[in-house]
Formats: structure tokens, sequence, C-alpha cells
């Protein structure tokens, strides 16, 4: 596949903040899901301990999550990722919301009704909290 190749040789001759900025991130804004899973993942790979590991690891979920039609197993597994590798993410918020919603997406309400709650208690500030709120209550749940 050319652009995977065109990845690895911009990972190989530029370094990491090309690769994570303006490849896999500019395909991901412009709808480019695949080129971006692909630019994430060789980032992953290349770049395993970086202060942007967390990033590219929400990024990718969020490629899965944007796909038309959206891959919500792929993106569950990728959230998960960061749920679990990368507790102090600034991303954790945002990880944990878009996690619930691909459960509640593949039909797993009381798992996402969990997360959605978590949301809320850990972050009650956040705009994910918020969202966390709506989807509880048009879930039937009490919001507390």
């Amino acid at each position: 596949f050319q652009a995977e190749d065109g990845i690895r040789d911009l990972v190989r001759s530029r370094g990491l903040g090309d690769v994570y900025k303006r490849q896999a991130y500019k395909s991901l804004v412009a709808g480019n899901n695949e080129i971006a899973i692909l630019g994430f993942e060789e980032y992953l790979k290349s770049f395993p301990n970086t202060e942007l590991t967390d990033d590219a690891q929400y990024w990718l979920g969020e490629s899965y999550y944007n796909m038309d039609p959206p891959n919500y197993e792929k993106a569950r597994v990728e959230f998960q990722k960061l749920v679990d590798n990368y507790p102090q993410s600034d991303r954790m918020a945002s990880a944990k919301f878009k996690l619930a919603r691909s459960l509640e997406e593949m039909g797993e309400q009381a798992e996402a009704i969990t997360i959605y709650r978590e949301v809320v208690r850990d972050y009650p500030q956040t705009a994910e909290a918020n969202r966390s709120r709506v989807q509880l209550e048009g879930l039937g749940e009490a919001v507390e």
C-alpha cells in the first residue's frame, strides 16, 4: 500500500513531529481516516514512549470512530488501550466518553452507562461530563 510506505519513509527521514502532526493528524482532520490510522499505528510502533504517545493512541481511536461507517469495535479497543495504558493522559475524559459511546453503539448499554457515570464523577466540570449526562438521560438513567 503506497500511503503506508510514504508514512514509513516520513518516520525515518523527518522524525516524530512531522509524522504525528503533519501526516496522521492532517489526514484525520481531512477525513482520510484510513491514512490517519496507518500514520498513528506507525507512530505508536516507532515511538511507544513519548509525550505524544497518548495523543496518538486517542487519535487512532478517533480515526476508527469517525470512519464511514464507523468502526465502533476497533474504536473501543483503541480507546480502551488509552484508558488502560495512559492513566495520566489529558485525553482521559474524552477517551472514556468515546469508549462509552462506542459501547453504546455496539449495544453494550450497561457497560456504557458505567463509563458515562465515571466520566461524570471523575471529570465533573468537563464538556465530556455534560455530554455523558445527556447520554445517561437519553438512556433513561438518573443523573447525579
